[in-house]
């Protein structure tokens, strides 16, 4: 439900570009930084269509334009980080944030970016820094929570989603892993009723294939085939083919008592992978099951 670049941290710098300016300085804008600004705009329209050459190309002029303009580096930041070079991007997002020091956000990006490198460290230092100038954060709760888990601080990470939560109710990703955070807890109930409550978020019919695929698992684990069958038949009905999905649809319709339709769903996934273990494993099962039926109805 994320990627290297979300549209949610596009967006961030597009909205700070918007209204970009020298720190400190009121009234007109230079004029370096009027170039940078438009050669900014430029580099994140090129970020948006991830054209990470053209983009690193146009932010690097930005910056050199008006070394004082910080989203122009905060942008930088995201060119250089898709193009593999993070360190550079670390650079230019610390400089940011000397430019802007009471900018929450930024700190919140740089813990992100040191979680994703696994620098725990600074990147809880980073957080701490980000929740300093704004309590309320929902994303640096939610990036502190993510340290947590990385850390092996499972049941802080629980506490610090719940905060994200409270400050910024609904958020789809957090829900999500959430529901993660709770099924590795083994508490499949709680789970579900997170689940379930990210479904419901959805127009009828628009739910993620990931969210009902999540959903009919937990509802298995739980001991309710029959209601996992129905999750799990929506999911495997909905974007690609997967033999997972249809291995797991054919469990829990092997458990409802649905021995036809699991032969046969099984069978779906074998035909997309032949050497899908755990659906080779549940067919002989259900082909062995049927054998002895048969032998016991003679």
């Amino acid at each position: 439900m994320r990627g290297a670049l979300c549209r949610s941290t596009v967006v961030a710098v597009l909205a700070l570009l918007a209204g970009c300016r020298l720190p400190g300085m009121d009234g007109p804008i230079p004029r370096s930084l009027a170039a940078s600004r438009q050669l900014s705009q430029q580099g994140v329209a090129a970020i948006e269509q991830r054209q990470w050459d053209r983009a690193e190309d146009l932010l690097a002029q930005a910056v050199r334009t008006c070394p004082s303009n910080a989203e122009a580096r905060r942008a930088y930041a995201e060119a250089l980080w898709n193009r593999g070079h993070r360190e550079e991007a670390l650079a230019q997002l610390q400089e940011a944030t000397r430019l802007e020091p009471r900018d929450a956000a930024l700190r919140v990006r740089m813990a992100e970016l040191h979680l994703a490198l696994g620098r725990t460290d600074r990147a809880m230092r980073s957080v701490q820094e980000a929740l300093d100038l704004d309590a309320k954060l929902p994303s640096a709760w939610a990036v502190r929570a993510r340290t947590c888990r990385a850390i092996g601080d499972r049941e802080q990470a629980l506490a610090n989603f719940h905060r994200a939560l409270a400050y910024q109710p609904g958020d789809r990703a957090i829900q999500w892993e959430l529901a993660e955070l709770y099924r590795e807890l083994d508490q499949p109930q709680r789970a579900l009723v997170v689940l379930q409550s990210l479904a419901e978020s959805y127009p009828p019919g628009e739910e993620p294939q990931s969210v009902l695929y999540a959903q009919g698992v937990t509802l298995l684990e739980l001991g309710r085939p029959e209601d996992a069958v129905e999750s799990l038949a929506a999911a495997a009905g909905r974007g690609t083919a997967n033999p997972e999905v249809l291995y797991q649809l054919a469990e829990a319709q092997w458990q409802a008592g649905r021995g036809s339709s699991a032969l046969e769903t099984a069978q779906r996934s074998l035909a997309l992978d032949p050497d899908y273990t755990p659906s080779r494993q549940l067919l002989d099962r259900i082909l062995v099951a049927q054998q002895r039926s048969d032998t016991l109805k003679r």
